[in-house]
């Protein structure tokens, strides 16, 4: 809708974006595609993707395929599933009119009623292959692994004349000798005076200890 403004006259500007975001609405509308991939659940966990087709078959014209096998972490919920994307529009109504509600029996005889709806997602997936590494398998041809097979093989030769050596390459630098410090010297201290300390005091204990022997063996004397 046009809006009036400055004494009724109509407001150009306003009215030309109320039409662009009209037809980007429009546009918009036509842009969607009708939903054409569907999903077919609930169908028996022990039905093999053969025993599938051959129930459904023929299998409309499509442009994706894909059947899924049951979820056994699910337990007695577990049950398999396919997809499936039309090229055909009409063939989805015709599909669901006729598989929507169909009971599918397992071997046991145990019946499935299926469920046929619309894909939650209507996009293709698309099958990202991994990146070939380029190392993969070429192990044997390294330089470094040929000389090591090369020094393993002199090694059982060796080994079998009796001879056996043992080689290092690695440089083993000379452990420095540890200078004292104030503050070593000065735990080296504390802890030297803990020692004596103790020392004292098993000292004192001892002597007490004798006294108290020698004063019981005087009183022993006296009372006889």
């Amino acid at each position: 809708m046009t809006k009036v403004e400055n004494g009724g006259k109509p407001d150009v500007k306003s009215g030309k974006s109320e039409k662009e975001r009209s037809n980007k609405r429009s546009h918009k509308k036509e842009k969607q595609k009708p939903q054409t991939k569907i999903i077919i659940r609930h169908l028996p966990p022990t039905m093999t993707e053969e025993e599938f087709l051959k129930q459904i078959d023929p299998l409309p014209p499509h442009d994706f395929y894909y059947f899924a096998a049951p979820d056994w972490s699910l337990g007695y919920d577990a049950t398999c599933r396919a997809y499936i994307t039309m090229k055909n529009y009409d063939d989805v109504f015709l599909f669901r009119d006729r598989f929507d509600g169909y009971v599918f029996v397992d071997s046991k005889g145990a019946e499935y009623p299926a469920i046929v709806e619309f894909a939650p997602f209507q996009g293709l997936v698309k099958n990202k292959s991994r990146r070939v590494d380029s190392k993969v398998n070429t192990i044997e041809q390294e330089s470094h692994y040929q000389q090591f097979l090369t020094k393993l093989e002199e090694d059982r030769e060796a080994a079998k004349g009796g001879e056996s050596k043992l080689e290092f390459t690695l440089d083993r630098k000379k452990e420095e000798k540890i200078t004292s410090t104030p503050l070593l010297q000065y735990l080296a201290n504390k802890k030297e005076k803990r020692r004596e300390e103790a020392k004292r005091r098993q000292e004192e204990k001892r002597r007490q200890r004798d006294d108290d022997k020698e004063k019981e063996n005087r009183h022993n004397l006296n009372n006889k």
